[in-house]
Order: C-alpha cells, then structure tokens, then sequence
C-alpha cells in the first residue's frame, strides 16, 4: 500500500510542475506516466483534503491561482490516457470539486460554468465505465448460472428417466395457488404501483440538495418547498404502504435550510447529516450517504419492498438497478424539466413535482391606498397560515425583513412611503393595528412580527400616520435617496474648457453612475479601513457607523458616506435582495476586492469609462487631484 507521505510528496510534485508549466501535458505527462502507481482513490482523496484546507486558509488572490492550477491537473487527469481510465476520471472529479470551492457561480461566473461542466462530463464518463463494468460482470455471473443450471437439468432428466416417471401426471395445484397469492403483491396496473397497505415497507429517500439545487438558493425558493406536498403528489398517483423509513440527507448546518428542517421534523422524517470539502462536493457526499443506506436496507430491512428516491441525479439510475436485483421496487421523484433521462427510464415509475423556481406567485398591481392596506393584512393572515412562519409568529417572532420580503413578492409596487412613512418598522406597524398583529421589540435595535400572545415583550407604539406624513415632506433628501432617484442628466456639450476640476467633478455628479468624491486623502483611508474590517451582510448605515467609529476622529461621517456610496456605483458590493431598496439592501465587500489598490482601480475604471464619454482624453494633473494615487 502507497504510505501517505509518498503521495503527498507527488501530488506537491505534480501541481508544482502543472504550474510551472501551466497544464502543458508534454510536461506533465511524463511524470505521470513514471508514477502510474500514484494515480488511484487515495490519490483523489488526499486532493480534495489537501485543497480544501488550502483553499480555506490562501488569500483570495492565492486561492485563485490554486483553484486554477487544480482546474488545469484535473483537465489532464481526464485525459490521461495511460492506467485506469476510471481512477483517472476519480481524480479529475476530486480536483473539480475542489476548484469549485473557490470558483463560485456569484463571483467567477466563466470559471465556475467550465468547472462545473468538465465536473458533470467527467462524472458522466465515470458512470458508464462503471456501468460497463457491472454488465461485464454480470454476464460472466449469468453464465456461470447457465452453465449450472445445464448441469442440473441434465442430472434432473436423468433421473426421470431412471424412476420411469416420464409419463407422471403432475399435480399444478400447489403450484397454482402460490401463483395465485402472489399475483397481488405484484400487480401493476395503468393507475399506478400498488403495494399491500397494511405493512411498514416503503422508504422515502430525500435528497435534499438536489431538491435545492445546492446551497445558493434564495428563502423565496424554500418558501415554495414543501416535503409534505411531494409525499401527497406521490401517493395521489401510487397506493404505497406505511412508511417504515423517511430520510433526508443535507449538510444540516446550513443555516439556509433551517426552514426545511423543522418541516422535516414535524412530518417525522429523519434529518441525516452529511459532510463534504465545500458546499459542492456536500452534494456528492449526501448521494454517497443515500447510495449506502439504500443498498444497507436491502440487507438489513428485508421487508421494504418500495424505495422512493427523491432526486434527478443520474446516479441514483445504479441504485435503481441494483435494488431490482434485489426484486425491490423504485419510484424516482424530481423536478420534471432537471431530471436524468437514464433515471427516470430504469424507475418502475416516476413522478414529476413542479419546479418552486417556475411556481408563479400571484403578483397585484394595487394604486389605490385602502386596496394596498386590505391586501397587506391579507399578507399577514397568509405568513399566519403558512406552517412555518405561523410557528415563528407564535414564538420568537418574524424578522422585519422577512416580513417585507413577502410583502414585496406579493405587491412588487408596495412602498411604505405610500402611507406616509419613512420606515418599514412604523408602517407595519399601522398595517398590524386593529389585528391579532403586532411588532414587538426584542432588543432596542431588534423588532419582529408577532401575534398578540407572545408574551416577555415590549410592544412598539403605533405612530400618527399624519405626523409621520408631516416629518417625511420636512425631511431633506439623504444621500441613499439621491442614489435611488433619477439623476440629471449631462448636457449634451460643455461651454468653454472641459478640463477643470469643478467640470469634472459636475461630470462625474451627474447621471448614473454616480461620483460624488470626498477627498482623496479620506477616500484613500476609508478604503485602507474597509478592507481590513470589510462589510459582511450589512446594511449601508451599519457600514457607515462601522467604518466612522473605527476611523474617528480623523475621517468624517460624511466622508464615509460619500466613499461607500462611491463604491455601490461601482459596482463593489454583493448586494441582497437582488432589486431591494438601498436602504434594505445587505452588502457584502467582493472576496476579489482584497486589496485598497484593488478597490480603487474598480472605481477608477468606472470614473474614467464616463469622463471619456465627454471628453477624448482624461488631464492627468486634474485626475490627480480627484483620485488617490493609484
């Protein structure tokens, strides 16, 4: 057995020479074909624990170049022409798994797309080569049981002969009446599968993170998740027994999945966690996980005779067969329109569930302002009634936010400044008077959405709708409102001499993008601050607080404000909910942004792209003075 030590010192050696080199298979190569040894399963594993302990430690800049130069060893690996053909592609899997750890689809979209088609080819060529394997296997088995049963007939008309009995009338009636009892158990009709009812033999297998689609989902997708709806949607098409076994497999840490989770708790369904080396090879753990369980209950649970396997992987289509050989029954569930054609066709039956990404939620257009109130208590009623959030409600509470999102969902035209107010907080609370609703705040800074019961809380006063309407008129403009409101637009000429400072600085103020600079000397600060304590999921004024406390007194408030809003025009922030209102929106600072250079060159590319759109060349000694040396 290869020791440890010795592959690691050739994977060291081989990602080295991949780099070097940069995936130049003349080089490569070679060494490979020198150490064809070193090519197997521990070889895959030891990759995807080595990057992924890597890839979690290396600066972004670091792990970028790592994840490319494991991109580039996998492509080769699946290529390589000399060993196993099926260790080779192993390899190339673990190494696509693990590059994906750092090329995710938010924030490298080109690399993420090539990763994630050479990781789906190359699991594809590794499943037929299994597959071929399991059928040459199979045919050498048949024919050793043919050959055997030849034997065995041949002995057996020997001894007919031998008693004289050829002639014997035999009686078929024990024969017939096994048939007879049989006959039930198996019948299949146009209806569906049908199963004795009275027993405990039926499991539901849930793979959740292909229910999901990962982990990059959004809680409007979960929101339109039901486990409960599938098993009715399955049973409305196939009678099945008692369910003796519900289990679902996921990385349950997952903080996303909370949701699903206390559904799966309530319906009795048994959460099975799952790790992998990154939130994409988590998916190929939880199939592992199934796979196994699948095979043990074969052997360890004899009297389950109908598995339902949840899921469009294609790579259940091997479980599938191996459970028929077993005399089981398979009944595959997915999403129709994601679903592995291979799958599908070795199932007994399949069962199509609508996509939650292509259920359309009902959306109204409302201007009147007694129709927007009727509806957003109808809202409450419903977030009542739905199982999950009417469990929240009637505990710890509904986040604001979440409140709003439904809100928005339902009635995409829905501003709470409609009703007078600047705050979504007051303006629910309006909503809620008069309802079992109320808003209650947990913290000085922390409010939730309650019915009236929930005790141990202090429930917000409900503001004057007039004096709220009254402040809102005598308020100024912020700057977050100057940012969502349409911006002047630029004469189409300049009078006199464009190069000046004040000219553009009016350039850069007017239309969007937006560029309204605080001075280089605090821009170059507020930069320097905010890599080193970046925003996380934060909102614009938590930012603005953040950064000020840590750089007061020697950069203002306003200088602050100015340089993140300076940034959101560039387009540095990953920002959620997709289409929110600024003052809602979280931001978090881009993972490739890691440097104050990094971050000034974003925004000196956008600032140069729109003074070139009035000008043919930018004054250096003017640029000087409005950018931080760059």
């Amino acid at each position: 057995m290869m020791k440890a030590t010795e592959q690691f010192t050739f994977l060291l050696e081989v990602l080295k020479i991949t780099y070097t080199s940069k995936g130049d298979r003349q080089v490569v190569y070679p060494l490979l074909q020198k150490k064809l040894v070193h090519l197997d399963e521990g070889l895959a594993s030891l990759l995807l624990l080595w990057a992924s302990e890597k890839l979690t430690t290396a600066k972004p800049a670091t792990a970028k170049t790592l994840a490319e130069t494991v991109l580039n060893f996998s492509e080769l690996m699946a290529q390589f022409p000399q060993g196993s053909k099926e260790r080779n592609l192993s390899i190339a899997i673990a190494g696509y798994q693990a590059a994906l750890r750092v090329f995710t689809d938010k924030f490298y979209p080109q690399e993420f797309a090539y990763a994630e088609a050479a990781l789906i080819a190359a699991k594809d060529e590794r499943q037929q080569i299994l597959e071929f394997q399991a059928i040459s296997t199979d045919v050498v088995q048949l024919r050793q049981q043919l050959a055997a049963t030849e034997v065995t007939l041949k002995r057996m008309a020997e001894e007919v002969t031998a008693s004289k009995v050829a002639n014997h009338q035999w009686d078929l009636t024990p024969l017939i009446e096994t048939i007879r009892e049989i006959q039930p158990r198996e019948n299949v009709t146009h209806s569906g599968i049908i199963l004795p009812e009275e027993e405990f033999n039926t499991a539901i297998l849930y793979d959740i993170e292909n229910l999901t689609k990962g982990y990059n989902f959004t809680q409007t997708f979960i929101s339109k998740l039901s486990l409960q709806r599938i098993v009715e949607q399955i049973r409305s098409q196939h009678q099945f027994g008692k369910l003796a076994i519900q289990r679902a497999y996921a990385n349950w840490s997952v903080p996303q999945l909370k949701q699903i989770k206390n559904e799966i708790l309530s319906l009795g369904i048994e959460p099975i966690q799952v790790f992998g080396f990154g939130l994409n090879s988590q998916k190929n753990a939880a199939d592992i996980q199934l796979t196994i369980d699948a095979i043990e209950f074969i052997h360890n649970k004899p009297s389950i005779q109908l598995f339902i396997i949840v899921s469009g992987d294609g790579a259940f289509a091997s479980v599938a067969n191996k459970l028929h050989e077993y005399g089981k029954t398979v009944i595959g569930c997915a999403y129709e329109k994601s679903t592995n054609s291979f799958l599908e066709a070795v199932c007994d039956a399949f069962v199509p569930i609508p996509d939650p990404e292509t259920i359309v939620v009902k959306v109204i257009q409302l201007q009147n302002e007694d129709e927007i109130l009727v509806e957003a208590r109808a809202i409450l009623q419903w977030l009542n009634q739905h199982p999950e959030y009417s469990r929240q409600l009637s505990a710890e509470g509904m986040y604001l936010s979440e409140v709003w999102k439904a809100f928005h969902q339902r009635i995409p035209n829905f501003n709470y400044k409609l009703f007078g107010f600047e705050k979504w907080k007051p303006c629910l609370n309006f909503i809620c008077a008069g309802t079992e609703f109320s808003v209650i705040d947990k913290t000085p800074t922390e409010s939730r959405l309650v019915v009236k019961d929930v005790k141990d809380a202090v429930v917000s006063e409900v503001p004057d709708r007039a004096a709220c309407a009254q402040r809102n008129r005598e308020t100024v403009a912020s700057a977050i409102v100057e940012v969502e409101v349409e911006a002047k637009k630029m004469p189409t000429s300049v009078s006199g001499n464009i190069h000046s400072l004040s000219k553009y600085r009016k350039i850069l103020s007017a239309g969007y993008p937006i560029f309204r600079l605080p001075p280089p000397s605090d821009l170059s600060q507020v930069l320097a601050c905010l890599v080193q304590n970046p925003l996380i999921g934060e909102k614009l004024g938590e930012g603005i607080a953040k950064l000020t406390r840590l750089m007061a007194p020697s950069v203002s408030q306003q200088s602050v404000k100015k340089s993140l809003l300076v940034l959101l025009s560039a387009d540095c922030f990953v920002t959620e909910p997709e289409g929110g209102n600024l003052p809602d929106l979280s931001l978090t600072l881009k993972p490739e942004l890691n440097s104050s250079e990094a971050v000034l060159q974003a925004v000196a590319d956008l600032m140069r792209t729109k003074l070139l759109k009035h000008m043919t060349h930018i004054d250096e000694n003017i640029w000087r003075e409005l950018m931080p040396l760059s």
